[in-house]
C-alpha cells in the first residue's frame, strides 16, 4: 500500500510539473474553464451575452425617444389648448363689440342712425353673429346671448374647452 502511494505522489508531481512547464493549472487559473486564459474573463462574457448587451441599449435608447416625444407633443397639446382658450377671448370680444353695434344700429340708439326701433331685427342681428362665432368654438349657439344682445364670453369659453377636451364636434 505504501508504494501504491509512494508512486501515486510521484506521478502527481510529475504531473503537476509538466502543466507548470505548459502554464495551465496554477493556482490562480485552476477554477477557470481549461480552454480560457486570465484575460478572457471579459471577452468571454462580452461574446456571449452581446446580443443582449444590444437589444437592452437599443430598448433603452428607444425608451428615451419614446418618453421625450411624448413629452414634445404634449407640451404642443397645451400650448394648442392655450391658444385655443387666447382666440376664443378675442372672437368673443370682437362678436361682442359687432353685436352690439348692430343692436344699437336696428335700436336708433347710434348716434346719426335714425330709424324705429326694430326689436326682432336686433335679436337676428345678435343671433346670426353668436352663430358665426360659436360655429368658430366649435360649439352650440343656443343659450350664449345675453338679455343686451352681446354674447356670453364665460359660457363661450366653458363651451370650448370642453369641446376641446372631448374632441371636435361636426359643425353643418
Amino acid at each position: 500500500m505504501a508504494s501504491r502511494l509512494r508512486r501515486f505522489r510521484t506521478w502527481l508531481k510529475a504531473r503537476w510539473a509538466k502543466a507548470r512547464e505548459q502554464g495551465a493549472a496554477t493556482a490562480a487559473t485552476r477554477h477557470r474553464h481549461p480552454g480560457r486564459r486570465r484575460g478572457d474573463s471579459l471577452r468571454g462574457w462580452v461574446s456571449e451575452h452581446w446580443k443582449t448587451v444590444v437589444v437592452s441599449i437599443a430598448f433603452f435608447y428607444l425608451l428615451l425617444v419614446v418618453t421625450s416625444q411624448v413629452d414634445e407633443n404634449r407640451s404642443r397639446l397645451d400650448r394648442q389648448a392655450e391658444g385655443r382658450r387666447i382666440a376664443v377671448d378675442v372672437l368673443c370680444g370682437l362678436g361682442s363689440g359687432v353685436a352690439k353695434a348692430g343692436s344699437l344700429t336696428f335700436s336708433g340708439e347710434l348716434p346719426g342712425i335714425r330709424g324705429k326701433p326694430n326689436p326682432t331685427a336686433q335679436k337676428a342681428y345678435a343671433d346670426v353673429i353668436v352663430a358665426s362665432v360659436a360655429n368658430e368654438a366649435g360649439v352650440e349657439a343656443r343659450g350664449l346671448v345675453l338679455s343686451d344682445g352681446s354674447i356670453d364670453c364665460d359660457e363661450l369659453s366653458r363651451r370650448a374647452n370642453a369641446a376641446a377636451r372631448n374632441g371636435p364636434r361636426d359643425t353643418p
